[in-house]
């Protein structure tokens, strides 16, 4: 570390010439001459293949990324949920690996024997904790609670979990239905 001290005069002038240093050109270093550039063939001929050569790279790139971007746009601008085994097998990441990443990754938590979304997770679109109601094994009424993933969901598991890739030629099914807002108030009517 350097401590300058502001009362030594020898301070201040080795400050002055580290900035002064800093700042100045290089004596040798003259600017460049577009015009000496542009008339020496030499010149023009390495710029342009090497221009040429980072273009058919970066095509290259984006032909290889060009089908993963569709069926990730595909999956955006859908409206519909999946269950979690169901985008295990979209991701193409087995489902007790999917469901221990969730489970380390801070996406789902147990209340008792019930798996919930965390409310990060809800409020970012990703999940949505919906009840259901089934009959149990006595034929009594019971309610619980489902784990659904929304299409914003999927595209980001998608990206952030190890292995998962989608394949570009899997169609998504637009449901009609709209995707309900979760604890929606009803007006109050007037007194």
């Amino acid at each position: 570390m350097l401590v300058k001290s502001f009362s030594d005069d020898l301070a201040w002038q080795v400050q002055r010439q580290l900035v002064n240093s800093y700042f100045r050109k290089e004596a040798g270093a003259k600017p460049a001459d577009p015009m000496a550039f542009l008339n020496d063939p030499a010149a023009m001929r390495a710029a342009l293949l090497g221009y040429t050569e980072k273009v058919i790279a970066l095509e290259s790139v984006n032909a290889e990324l060009a089908p993963k971007a569709a069926a990730h746009d595909r999956f955006s601008v859908a409206i519909g949920e999946y269950g979690l085994q169901e985008t295990a097998k979209i991701i193409q990441v087995k489902p007790k690996v999917f469901m221990d990443w969730l489970d380390a990754h801070r996406c789902r938590y147990s209340r008792g024997a019930v798996k919930l979304a965390y409310q990060d997770k809800i409020d970012a679109g990703y999940f949505r904790n919906r009840a259901t109601y089934y009959t149990d094994k006595n034929g009594e009424p019971q309610a619980g609670n489902t784990i659904r993933v929304t299409p914003k969901g999927l595209t980001w598991l998608a990206k952030v979990v190890p292995g998962a890739k989608i394949d570009p030629d899997y169609t998504v099914s637009i449901k009609e239905e709209e995707t309900p807002v979760p604890f929606s108030r009803l007006k109050e009517a007037a007194s």
